[in-house]
């Protein structure tokens, strides 16, 4: 036997489990869509709040902070539909793993201009 942990790698796998909705739910989709939507505002008003912090980690060259901050990035920009927060957390990534301290200042720069031109556009309706 081959064990990971408490793992029993040689015993075959369990049963996963499976759910089946019994009746289709009409319009999901645009219900989801409009829940995400609106969620919207707060997220960007968040993401607004972390570019002084941000600017700041660049500054002092905090670069485990700015790896850790860029991570989170990469992950919560895309479930909003926002795939260009993610590709300036991968952006950002880079630059900090590099250690890249002008390059970092330029990513925070254009980001900073594209999530307040989006907010602006999208506080105006």
């Amino acid at each position: 036997k081959r064990f990971h942990g408490d793992l029993d790698l040689s015993a075959p796998p369990r049963k996963r489990f499976s759910f089946s909705v019994s009746k289709p739910v009409k319009n999901a989709s645009a219900s989801v869509q409009g829940a995400i939507a609106a969620l919207v505002p707060a997220f960007l008003q968040k993401r607004l709040a972390e570019l002084e912090p941000l600017r700041e980690m660049a500054e002092e060259q905090e670069w485990a902070q700015l790896l850790e901050h860029a991570h989170r990035l990469k992950g919560v920009g895309l479930p909003y539909g926002f795939a260009e927060i993610s590709a300036f957390g991968d952006e950002l990534t880079q630059s900090a793993e590099r250690e890249d301290h002008a390059a970092t200042l330029r990513c925070i720069a254009g980001y900073t201009a594209w999530l307040r031109a989006v907010h602006a556009k999208s506080a105006d309706g």
